[in-house]
């Protein structure tokens, strides 16, 4: 009788070590997990971020096309020049192209300043992981950009924010926000 309680009790400390380290795996495999979405959230917006960097300030500072030699330069000398916060995320600020943005293609040709990403959500797999992109752009104040501007400006600023199923916290699902503030480099010459 006392073996058999020896054993019982052999037997639950087995399991309670058994169950131990089962958390402690399991705890493990998350944050590594946790860790690759991490840095996978981390390249899509730097990838996004950089592509963005490739466009036209805004649709009236679109200089592709244009005779170098013969254009005056700044081409726009005011703000309010530029396309009204109104017209982000639209293809009201030129003639309709092919395509209109928001198209779903992120890297469509037809985008081609960057406002015209206003509001556009992009979707991603890496490794099986899915990845959902909302893009917002607004005016911020040049010497402040932590203050929105309700007016045109020469500083945008591109907020990304991601999500993913698999980017959580316990059972709390989060998501990461990338932002970065754009300015119109008034060319000279």
């Amino acid at each position: 009788m006392v073996q058999t309680l020896y054993g019982i009790i052999a037997l639950a400390l087995a399991m309670m070590l058994a169950l131990n380290l089962m958390r402690t795996i399991t705890g493990t495999q998350r944050k590594m997990v946790l860790n690759e979405v991490a840095t996978q959230v981390t390249s899509i917006s730097v990838d996004m971020m950089e592509h963005l960097s490739t466009k036209a300030f805004d649709d009236k500072t679109d200089e592709s096309g244009l005779d170098l030699a013969t254009t005056t330069f700044p081409i726009v000398t005011t703000a309010t020049a530029l396309t009204p916060p109104s017209g982000f995320g639209s293809v009201a600020e030129r003639p309709l192209p092919a395509l209109p943005c928001p198209h779903p293609d992120f890297y469509s040709v037809h985008c081609d300043d960057i406002d015209d990403f206003d509001g556009m959500t992009m979707t991603r797999t890496i490794d099986g992981i899915p990845y959902a992109a909302e893009i917002t752009v607004r005016y911020v104040n040049e010497t402040d950009p932590n203050q929105v501007s309700s007016t045109q400006t020469f500083a945008k600023e591109v907020v990304v924010e991601i999500t993913s199923p698999y980017l959580r916290i316990g059972s709390t699902p989060i998501s990461a926000t990338f932002s970065r503030v754009f300015t119109y480099h008034r060319r000279t010459s």
